[in-house]
C-alpha cells in the first residue's frame, strides 16, 4: 500500500517553496529510505527500531545507521562554535548515531577555515555553506542536508548536555503516540554577572519541571529553537521554516521557532517536553542592558502579532495578562516605600544575583518590577505595531 507525502501546511509562500517540493518528491520516489519517516513506526506503520531504520541492517554503515542529525547554524562566530561542536562530541548516543551538520550562513569572517578545522577533526561532521543571509535560510539548507530521521537544532552559542541526543531518540522511540517534536530546558550561561535588580529568569526557556505532552499554545511559546528536534518527515511536510522570519545577519527578527511549531502541531499535535533534555546558551553582557532588552521585547511583540493574527481577538487574547500582575504589584511598591512594615510583610523577591549567594534588596525588587513592567509593556507596544496600528 502506497502512502502519499502528506500536504504542504501554511502559507503560500511555503506552498510554493520549491526546494521542499522536491524534498516531498524525494520521500515519495524513495519508497524504501524508510529513515525519512516517523521514528518508531515505517511508511506501512510497522514499529522499527529508534533510528527509523525497517528491515536494514545496522552493519552497513551510511545514512540508515544515523538516529539524528544535529544542525547548527553560524554566522559569524567563529570564537563560539568550537564550543558547541565540542559538547556534541562528548555525546553518550554512539558517535556512528548521528551526524552533526553546521551550516555556514554567509559568514565573513574566521567561521569558513574554523568550520574546516572542525569537519577535519571530526568524523561525523560536515560544513555546508548557505550563501542567503538568513537564519531560517540556514535551518532549511540544514535539514535538507540532514540524513537522520530526527532532526535536532542547537544554537551555535548552545552547550548541549552529555546526554541530550540520547535523551531525543530515547523519546521519539518510546513514546506513544510519536511525537512530532521533543524539546527541553534552556538555561543561561552569563558572560558577566547580572545586575541584583536584572530579571535572570527571563532567560530560562522551558515549559516547567515536569515532563510530558504539551497543550498546542504552550508548545509554541515555551519552547527555544536552540533545544528542540523534530521528525524529519513532519518538517518536510510542513514546507520548512518561514524565510521572511528569523535574524537576518545583525537585524533583529523573531519567531521563526515558534511559527513552525505552530504548523507541526497543526500537522501532528503531538509535542513532547522534558526538563532533563538541556541545553545552556551563553548570555553576552550587552543582553543584560536595559534598551537591548527592551528592543528585543518589542521586536518579539511584533512577530507574535505577526504569527497569532492581527485580527481584534487575537490582539484581546494576547500577552496583556501578563502585564497587568506587575503593574499592581509596582503600585504596591510604590506604596509601601514609605511605610517599613508593609514593605516587611512582602514576599521576598524570587531573584538572585548570578552567583546565587544574595537576595535582592527591597530597591533592587522595585526597580527589576519597574524594568519588567516596561519591558511587558514595551511587549504589547510591539503587537499592535505589528498589527498595523501607528
Amino acid at each position: 500500500m502506497e502512502r502519499s507525502v502528506p500536504a504542504v501546511h501554511g502559507n503560500r509562500r511555503l506552498r510554493d517553496n520549491a526546494e521542499f517540493r522536491r524534498m516531498a518528491a524525494a520521500v515519495e520516489a524513495e519508497q524504501d529510505a524508510a529513515i525519512l519517516w516517523a521514528p518508531g513506526q515505517d511508511r506501512r506503520g510497522n514499529l522499527v527500531s529508534a533510528d527509523g531504520a525497517s528491515g536494514h541492517s545496522e552493519d552497513g554503515g551510511g545514512a540508515e545507521a544515523i538516529a539524528v542529525s544535529v544542525v547548527v547554524c553560524t554566522h559569524n562566530r567563529a570564537r563560539l562554535l568550537p564550543t558547541c561542536v565540542e559538547s556534541l562530541r562528548r555525546q553518550t548516543l554512539a558517535r556512528e548515531r548521528f551526524e552533526i551538520v553546521v551550516v555556514d550562513n554567509a559568514s565573513s569572517d574566521e567561521t569558513p577555515a574554523v568550520s574546516a578545522g572542525l569537519a577535519a577533526a571530526t568524523v561525523n561532521l560536515r560544513v555546508v555553506r548557505e550563501p542567503r543571509l538568513g537564519k531560517s535560510f540556514a535551518l532549511n539548507a540544514g535539514c535538507r542536508e540532514s540524513r537522520g530521521g530526527i532532526v535536532a537544532f542547537i544554537d551555535d552559542d548552545g552547550r548541549a548536555a552529555p546526554d541530550w541526543l540520547e535523551r531525543i531518540v530515547a523519546t521519539f522511540r518510546s513514546k506513544v503516540p510519536t511525537p512530532a517534536a521533543v524539546g527541553g530546558e534552556l538555561l543561561p550561561i552569563f558572560a558577566v554577572t547580572p545586575p541584583t535588580w536584572f530579571p535572570t529568569g527571563e532567560f530560562v526557556v522551558g515549559a516547567g519541571d515536569a515532563p510530558g505532552f504539551l497543550a498546542a499554545e504552550r508548545a509554541c511559546w515555551e519552547l527555544g529553537g536552540c533545544n528542540v528536534a523534530f521528525r524529519k518527515d513532519v518538517l518536510v511536510a510542513v514546507g520548512g521554516f518561514d524565510s521572511s522570519l528569523g535574524p537576518q545577519g545583525g537585524r533583529f527578527r523573531f519567531g521563526e521557532d515558534s511559527e513552525i511549531l505552530r504548523r507541526v502541531i497543526a500537522h501532528t499535535p503531538y509535542v513532547w517536553y522534558d526538563p532533563a533534555i538541556r541545553v545552556e546558551h551563553l548570555v553576552p553582557a550587552e543582553r543584560l542592558h536595559a534598551v537591548d532588552c527592551l528592543t528585543r521585547a518589542f521586536l518579539h511583540g511584533r512577530a507574535v502579532s505577526r504569527i497569532e493574527g492581527t485580527g481584534l481577538a487575537a490582539l484581546l487574547r494576547g500577552r496583556h495578562r501578563n502585564l497587568l500582575p506587575y503593574v499592581k504589584r509596582l503600585s504596591k511598591r510604590f506604596r509601601s516605600c514609605g511605610n517599613p512594615a508593609a514593605a516587611a510583610s512582602s514576599p521576598p523577591s524570587a531573584a538572585r544575583s548570578a552567583a546565587g549567594s544574595q537576595s535582592t534588596t527591597r530597591a533592587d525588587a522595585l526597580k527589576r518590577d519597574v524594568f519588567v513592567t516596561l519591558r511587558n509593556l514595551t511587549f504589547e507596544l510591539g503587537r499592535l505595531y505589528g498589527a498595523g496600528w501607528r
